[in-house]
């Protein structure tokens, strides 16, 4: 026989706690939309949620501004440490203004970009590359001839890319630093792409384990590329030789 529950025993469900401040009378408000409320009624009643979420709104920033008070008198703030290669700017020479400092910047760090697109991947001899003198009567043809050529060459193309007021300023040294941010940049993003999204319409599916890891590409590439590994009498190098490996 089952046995009878006395109605003292039985569970009885727990209050919520009542609500108070400004979200109090909010709800307040919200229990007021029924279906008997007029039209007219209903837009009242919608202006006056809206007032009344406008000052919740008020309180809540004047707390959390409060909160940042305190923990401002607790914690002494420490000013955002700016990332160098993003404001190379910070190194422009006092005659020139702020405003116009960073804009040049930018253009060069996006002179820096288009080299790396249009023209290669790294300099030959990056050191010189800001301080070796503009052959005005530079030919062309001679580009292969030495390196003094190549580099010549190089610079004559960093001098078509470079944005015309900071041709004069090449020399100065946040310049070139800005310039080599562009170039380190898109050369990482040209890498990540290659590797990565564009790699599925470049080799076929069974061929893509060979791109897995750095080491991967390395052993499965590194003929190609002109790598002859160290022997008992000379360390590894690289040479122009091996790029006429076949299999």
């Amino acid at each position: 026989m089952p046995q009878r529950i006395d109605s003292e025993s039985e569970p009885t469900t727990p209050q919520r706690p009542r609500i108070q401040g400004p979200l109090a009378n909010i709800l307040n408000v919200f229990q007021e939309f029924t279906p008997s409320k007029t039209q007219r009624q209903m837009r009242g009643l919608r202006e006056e949620l809206q007032g009344l979420l406008n000052d919740a709104e008020d309180a809540f920033s004047a707390k959390d501004s409060e909160i940042a008070d305190l923990s401002n008198q607790v914690v002494p703030a420490r000013p955002r440490r700016r990332r160098k290669r993003f404001h190379r700017a910070d190194d422009a020479p006092a005659s020139l203004d702020s405003q116009n400092s960073e804009t040049l910047e930018d253009r060069t760090r996006k002179a820096g970009r288009h080299f790396i697109i249009d023209e290669g991947l790294f300099f030959i001899d990056e050191g010189a590359i800001w301080s070796l003198d503009v052959d005005d009567d530079f030919d062309y043809s001679t580009e292969f001839d030495s390196k003094s050529t190549r580099i010549q060459a190089q610079l004559q193309d960093v001098i078509r890319l470079l944005p015309d007021d900071a041709v004069s300023r090449r020399t100065e040294e946040w310049i070139g630093d800005a310039f080599r941010d562009g170039m380190g940049g898109q050369r990482s993003a040209t890498a990540y792409r290659l590797r990565r999204p564009s790699l599925k319409h470049l080799a076929d599916a069974t061929d893509l384990k060979h791109f897995t890891t750095s080491s991967d590409r390395f052993e499965n590439f590194k003929q190609r590329i002109g790598y002859v590994p160290a022997t008992d009498t000379a360390g590894a190098y690289y040479s122009a030789f091996q790029l006429f490996w076949k299999r």
